[in-house]
């Protein structure tokens, strides 16, 4: 199953969702501490989901460091610009994991 892994950078954490990217549906979210071992906590939770990608909002601000990392290691990665998603927060349209399948 492809999933999208939707990532929503906070200065010392990182919100994520799981969305199976052909129903839609929200398969999981989790939450991680915005720091190496979070970082590296994040990757191995990742792994349960080998057919993915990423949607890291901000990539260029706070979401930078986790995009650069992921792309590194050959992870597939698109950015979500911040005001695109908080036009769809503030509309009440599905969340930022959802959002990135119109981006990428």
């Amino acid at each position: 199953m492809q999933v999208l892994i939707g990532v929503d950078p906070h200065k010392v954490s990182l919100a994520v969702a799981v969305v199976d990217e052909t129903t839609g549906e929200l398969l999981e979210r989790a939450g991680f501490p915005q720091d190496r071992t979070g970082l590296r906590r994040l990757e191995r939770w990742a792994r349960r989901f080998p057919e993915r990608r990423w949607a890291v909002e901000n990539a260029g601000g706070l979401g930078r460091h986790l995009a650069v990392r992921l792309a590194a290691s050959g992870e597939s990665v698109v950015d979500v610009p911040p005001k695109l998603s908080a036009s769809r927060r503030a509309c009440g349209c599905f969340p930022l994991a959802t959002l990135a399948r119109t981006t990428g």
